[in-house]
């Protein structure tokens, strides 16, 4: 006897679905994002000298050394920048519409 199958849950609107290769590659690009940042912390540390002069003299947090900032504001710094490309690395993306060449923005 014919017994018909259940329909199958479309996927969800507006986002891909993701495969294995997907997957692999988002976290590639992922810890590609953390390493490239480091780099750009370090200089962004050093850039924002004032900042962080200011910050010791508001607070009394030793932030300014002999040598260069703290440790600290390097820490600070790098958290800032890998959570800003973390968060553009892994945003969500759309779906491609079937038929249609994928749009980039």
């Amino acid at each position: 006897m014919f017994t018909p199958r259940p329909p199958v849950d479309p996927p969800a609107k507006g986002r891909a679905p993701a495969t294995a290769s997907t997957a692999w590659r988002r976290a590639a690009a992922a810890v590609l994002a953390l390493a490239l940042a480091l780099p750009g912390a370090a200089v962004l540390t050093l850039v924002l000298w004032p900042l962080w002069s200011w910050f010791e003299a508001r607070t009394g947090i030793e932030s300014l050394g002999h040598s260069g900032p703290a440790g600290w504001c390097f820490v600070a710094t790098y958290l800032a920048v890998a959570g800003l490309a973390l968060a553009w690395v892994l945003r969500p993306r759309r779906a491609a519409k079937s038929g249609q060449p994928p749009h980039f923005e």
